[in-house]
């Protein structure tokens, strides 16, 4: 008996759903058995090692700048070091070092710039016959005097810094040269009395451009941890001038004497004077600068408020947080930061977490669901209220944060909408969304 053509068709459409039936099964075991997916490439994978770029020169290139650069002409000698330098061609360091042999001042030059591109540290004799020599006939050779200077503090080279100081004290020596001599000696690593002496007589001469002993001053610093505290006193007295250069003296300073002077000009009212102080204080211990914060937060200069906040960090007070908290309204957006900072690092401690939220809480109670022109001018207070909020975990704060959106200023909406999203409390999805 013939079948219909629509038994054949029924036929078929019913294999076709058991393929299809079939298929999604075996997908479905597939899934099942395979191992959890991972993030994806954009987190945790990489498709593939993007390989490091390495230049590579042509050695025919080399022998060609190798032919070139024994032309006569001083242009030519220059381009080729200044390709030499810039592409760091250290096959071609023979080259340099007999071009620093030239007559030629600038082509002398442009060899001591390819002399730093390749670190060629065989030419320091050479270096240290400029040094010594000084000369500043010209720009060029006084470029020429401080770039061997440099080289050889940052090579560290053995007894070069009696030359430094003996331009320290040769009469005529020009501003540039003698500041060019303390920056070497500043990174110089040679050490001995006479040195640091004849940096200190050019703090303390009155007599020197105040740049000139700024510059000491700082040199000495650096070098010196102990003994400078009898010169300090006496700058102290002097003046502006001579605060500013004490602060500098006492840089690595840490005796008890140090420590009393550095806290009295801490208090100055020059911010200059005030900011390396603090600084200074904060590297030796933030407790002294913990009586001096309520006065450091007022100054006009924001590195100082800087400096105060940060030494809060340490102080687990209750006073140091009602300070912390009324810096969450400074003016200048990094004070601002840094005090959000510190009142994060005290809220390890559960007791005063629990104070810091309490606060949080009072200032959103204030100024939520107010009318702009009482929000606007607290805004930066409950923009930094509203990031600790979701840092510190308080979820109870969700209902409040999502009130936010609806400030007046802008900060303030995206500061609650980066702790909503923190938080991730399931009755915050909805509003979220619809927000």
């Amino acid at each position: 008996m013939s079948r219909q053509p629509h038994d054949v068709f029924r036929e078929k459409l019913m294999n076709s759903h058991r393929l299809i039936h079939s298929v999604i099964l075996a997908a479905a075991f597939m899934l099942w058995c395979a191992p959890p997916a991972s993030a994806g490439p954009m987190e945790d994978e990489q498709l593939y090692v993007v390989p490091e770029s390495e230049k590579l020169i042509d050695s025919e290139l080399i022998d060609r700048m190798r032919r070139v650069s024994v032309r006569p002409d001083e242009l030519t000698r220059i381009q080729v070091l200044n390709v030499i330098a810039e592409h760091r061609m250290t096959d071609l360091s023979d080259q340099v070092m007999r071009l620093l042999e030239d007559d030629r001042l600038l082509v002398q030059l442009q060899a001591m710039r390819a002399v730093d591109a390749l670190n060629l540290r065989d030419t320091a004799k050479q270096l240290v016959t400029i040094a010594t020599a000084g000369n500043e006939d010209s720009p060029a050779a006084r470029e020429r005097t401080m770039l061997a200077d440099q080289l050889l503090a940052r090579w560290n080279h053995p007894r070069t810094a009696s030359i430094w100081t003996a331009r320290l004290g040769k009469p005529g020596v020009s501003q540039s040269l003698t500041h060019s001599a303390l920056k070497a000696l500043a990174i110089c690593t040679e050490r001995g009395p006479e040195i640091e002496q004849a940096i200190q007589r050019v703090v303390m001469d009155v007599t020197r451009p105040p740049g000139l002993r700024l510059t000491a001053a700082e040199t000495l610093g650096k070098r010196v941890s102990r003994g400078s505290e009898h010169d300090a006193k006496k700058l102290i007295a002097s003046g502006l001038l001579g605060r500013l250069l004490a602060v500098r003296m006492l840089a690595s300073h840490e005796s008890s004497e140090a420590i009393q002077l550095l806290v009295g000009l801490a208090s100055d009212n020059q911010p200059a004077v005030a900011g390396a102080a603090l600084a200074r204080l904060l590297a030796i211990d933030a407790k002294y600068i913990w009586p001096l914060a309520p006065q450091a937060l007022k100054s006009t200069d924001p590195k100082v408020r800087k400096f105060a906040v940060r030494s809060l960090a340490t102080h687990n007070t209750q006073n140091a947080v009602n300070l912390l908290v009324q810096a969450l309204d400074d003016a200048h957006p990094q004070v601002r930061t840094t005090a959000r900072h510190s009142l994060r690092a005290l809220a390890k401690d559960n007791a005063r977490r629990e104070q810091m939220l309490k606060a949080c809480h009072q200032q959103f109670t204030a100024y939520v669901n107010k009318p702009a022109e009482v929000q606007r001018p607290m805004w930066r207070i409950i923009e930094q209220v509203a990031l600790l909020v979701g840092e510190l975990d308080d979820k109870p704060a969700a209902n409040k944060l999502l009130a936010l959106r609806d400030f007046a200023r802008q900060e303030v909406r995206e500061a609650a909408i980066i702790s909503l999203r923190e938080l991730a409390v399931p009755q915050t999805f909805d509003p979220m969304v619809q927000y």
